[in-house]
């Protein structure tokens, strides 16, 4: 399929690094992790049949899929949810709750040990909604030290609560991705992003901040920053505490990269940026013609 010449920069920088899992059966991806201290690249998602989302283990180097686990919520039942994105921290994996405004929290022993094709419930689940404000976490990453939430805001259906608005200097933003360390069942706010609307994925690493942006069957973008050149914007009020405020805009990004439509999460490992898209699953099926049934490798350098 005949690409511009943005986008097909793209292919010529990135390689295949595996083909999705169940692509052609149902699977609907939305999120991938990456866990250093085993290699593996973890990615979730939701079914199309409505079957218990999944979260599959690849092996990083050889593209083999170590197994697939069937989602439970922290009360053992089946949980069948959006799945947006997922993240690994330390000895834990923390899949986005989407509209319940949570987190799953699920253990990376007890995910290696179970058996291909089990059900695994949730450790616990961590709550963000407080009386007066919510998170829909449609996406998650981390950095060092802290889980984010990312929030997707695009017109009147998928909306954000109104006190994430942030306006002024000609930006105009609804959504958050906010940082926060856990305490027990609870989250603690620690600092929050501003970001564009139509965010499907963020991604931290050293210095810079990669977002991923996607507006349907049109092509994407990679939207990449330099946290250096982001100074503070005050402070705002998130999950009932004030914290340090950060706005990533179209406009201050330090490169914006075309790429294929519908890219959903991205993670780095080893100097890559890798990359899925949703375009090449059943619900959609365009992108089964655009060579998007794989994972793929970007060097981070294209993307700066």
């Amino acid at each position: 399929m005949a690409y511009n010449a943005e986008v097909s920069s793209y292919f010529d920088n990135s390689i295949k690094a595996f083909t999705v899992p169940d692509i052609d059966n149902g699977y609907i991806p939305q999120g991938i992790a990456y866990d250093p201290a085993s290699d593996s690249i973890f990615l979730t998602g939701y079914m199309g049949n409505g079957s218990e989302s999944p979260i599959y283990i690849m092996d990083r180097k050889t593209g083999d899929r170590v197994k697939k686990i069937r989602m439970q919520d922290e009360a053992g039942q089946k949980f069948n949810g959006h799945s947006g994105g997922l993240s690994v921290l330390g000895d834990k994996l923390y899949v986005a709750g989407s509209t319940k405004a949570c987190m799953y929290v699920f253990s990376l022993k007890e995910l290696f040990e179970a058996e291909d094709g089990s059900s695994v419930a949730a450790e616990r689940k961590i709550g963000l909604r407080t009386s007066g404000d919510f998170m829909r976490v449609s996406f998650t990453s981390c950095d060092d030290s802290l889980i984010y939430a990312g929030e997707f805001h695009k017109g009147a259906i998928f909306y954000t609560h109104a006190s994430h608005l942030v306006e002024g200097e000609g930006v105009r933003q609804k959504a958050y991705l906010m940082g926060f360390l856990t305490d027990g069942d609870s989250a603690v706010p620690g600092k929050v992003y501003s970001i564009p609307d139509s965010i499907q994925g963020a991604c931290f690493d050293g210095d810079y901040v990669y977002l991923s942006q996607s507006k349907g069957v049109l092509a994407g973008r990679i939207l990449a920053y330099d946290l250096n050149d982001i100074p503070q914007s005050g402070t705002k009020t998130v999950l009932g505490k004030e914290i340090p405020l950060y706005i990533l805009s179209e406009k201050n990004a330090a490169k914006v990269t075309p790429i294929p439509p519908m890219c959903e999460e991205l993670v780095t490992a080893d100097g890559k940026l890798y990359t899925i898209f949703e375009a090449a699953s059943n619900r959609y099926i365009i992108g089964k013609f655009m060579g998007l049934k794989s994972v793929y490798t970007t060097p981070v350098e294209y993307f700066r």
